[in-house]
């Protein structure tokens, strides 16, 4: 192979379905806030991009659990016991540092199914053109896993 036919792995992909299989989770913290999140590192398992890496922050906060729930029950993992509990006010306790282990111990070389897009370069905030993953689906179908009229913490599968 040429150099020059090298492909960077982090360049964005047509927005599109793709098979991943997780090759990275580590535990982080967002810079802005510190808040708890799991970044993700996918690899395309088939087709024309196979190789190439989509990039994904998986918030551990109460707000964005709906994001871990679809993500785990995709990968066939939505049995997995977290350490998370609700507190006397029906708020969710999240166990941070147990939720890394248990999650990133589980997850690596789990394949899903995800839809993703490609956000435009955004020069005003310093950040390139990137893939977001949108929608995650069970095993090799593409019955989408919903939040639409779900409430906070809730989700549903589409009809």
């Amino acid at each position: 192979m040429k150099a020059s036919e090298i492909v960077e792995q982090a360049q964005t992909i047509p927005a599109d379905t793709y098979k991943l299989g997780v090759k990275g989770c580590e535990p982080a913290y967002s810079k802005e806030k510190a808040l708890p999140m799991l970044k993700m590192d996918y690899v395309v398992t088939e087709g024309e991009y196979k190789g190439r890496h989509v990039f994904e922050n998986i918030m551990l906060i109460p707000a964005s659990l709906w994001v871990l729930k679809k993500f785990l029950i995709a990968i066939g993992e939505g049995e997995l016991e977290l350490p998370i509990t609700t507190g006397a006010d029906g708020a969710y306790v999240i166990d941070e540092k147990g939720c890394f282990e248990v999650i990133c111990s589980t997850v690596i070389g789990q394949e899903v199914l995800v839809d993703v897009s490609v956000e435009p370069e955004n020069k005003e905030k310093g950040w390139k053109a990137k893939n977001r993953v949108i929608e995650y689906y069970p095993g090799t179908s593409r019955t989408a896993f919903t939040t639409k009229g779900a409430g906070v913490g809730e989700a549903h599968w589409a009809d």
